[in-house]
Parts: C-alpha cells; sequence; structure tokens
C-alpha cells in the first residue's frame, strides 16, 4: 500500500476494534479485561487498562498488576520499554500460497520449482 495515511489508518484500527479478551490471569485464569472492567471500572476517554510492571518486563499478567493509565503516556511508554524486532512479512507469503493454490499448485508459493 503507497499512501501513508490510509496505512497508518488502517493499523489504528488494532487498537478500537472489539476483539476477544484472551490475556488470562497467569494465577487464576481469569480474563484480565473482564475483572479490569468489573473492579476498576469503564474506561474514559484517553485512557487504556495497563499492568504495572509492564508484561514485557515481567512476562506475567495478574489482575493485581492491572490499574488505570493514561493512554497515551502508558502506550508511548510500552513503544519505548523493549527493543523492536523487525520479522518477515507472513501477509507477502500467505499471499504467495493463495495465488499458487487459485494457480492449482497444491498450495506451494506462485513461481515455486518446487515439485
Amino acid at each position: 500500500m503507497s499512501d501513508p495515511v490510509i496505512r497508518e489508518r488502517m493499523g489504528c484500527t488494532t487498537l478500537v476494534s472489539a476483539r476477544k479478551d484472551t490475556f488470562e490471569d497467569d494465577d487464576t485464569g481469569e480474563l484480565l479485561v473482564d475483572w479490569a472492567s468489573a473492579h476498576l471500572g469503564v474506561l474514559g476517554p484517553g485512557q487504556v487498562y495497563g499492568l504495572t510492571p509492564a508484561y514485557c518486563f515481567t512476562g506475567r499478567g495478574s489482575t493485581s498488576q492491572v490499574g488505570i493509565k493514561d493512554a497515551v503516556a502508558h502506550l508511548t511508554f510500552l513503544a519505548q520499554a523493549q527493543e523492536h524486532q523487525l520479522v518477515e512479512d507472513f501477509s507477502a507469503a500467505a499471499a504467495g500460497v493463495a495465488a499458487g493454490t487459485a494457480a492449482g499448485d497444491q498450495g506451494r508459493p506462485a513461481g515455486s520449482d518446487e515439485a
């Protein structure tokens, strides 16, 4: 996609789209967002539920860590809290497999010489 504005807006939908909560308390198995909304209340404008200390530091999530945070400050902190690593663009690989399947190549990427 060549239009940077559209590309940026597409990425933003991750933060504003309704999604099923799958992040569980490591000790009780309770869903953290469900717990947070029931015990801390509904978020206001510019707020997010956040873990303190952040998950990227501990690798653990529990209800005792959840609090309401200022969205800009918390998300900026998380963006700066760890090293970023670029990985393979799997969407391009999936598109190649889909094109190969559509061409009748049993799921091999288009242009693949494998037998």
